[in-house]
C-alpha cells in the first residue's frame, strides 16, 4: 500500500475537527470514505494516528493537533514532488 495525497487531505480536517463526519463535511465526502482513508494512511505509516472511543482523539492524548500534525515527515514525501 502507498501513501496517497487523498489520505493526507482527509486526515487533516480530521484532526482539525476531531471528528469524522465534521472531516467528511469538510472535505465533501461520506464519512465511510474519510474512515477508509484514514485506517489506509494508518497501515501505510505502520500507526494507529487516533483512539476510537465513540469520537476520534489524537493517540498521543496531548489534544495539541496542530503539534501532531506539525511533527509528521510530509515535507518531503515522495508525492509532494511526483510530476502530475
Amino acid at each position: 500500500m502507498h501513501l496517497s495525497s487523498r489520505q493526507v487531505e482527509a486526515f487533516r480536517p480530521v484532526m482539525m475537527t476531531g471528528r469524522m463526519t465534521a472531516a467528511a463535511e469538510a472535505f465533501a465526502v461520506t464519512q465511510p470514505t474519510v474512515s477508509r482513508l484514514i485506517h489506509d494512511f494508518e497501515m501505510v505509516l505502520g500507526t494507529s494516528l487516533f483512539e476510537l472511543c465513540g469520537y476520534p482523539t489524537p493517540a498521543d492524548r496531548s489534544n495539541d493537533r496542530s503539534r501532531l500534525a506539525g511533527n509528521l515527515p510530509l515535507a518531503n514525501a515522495p508525492w509532494q514532488h511526483a510530476p502530475i
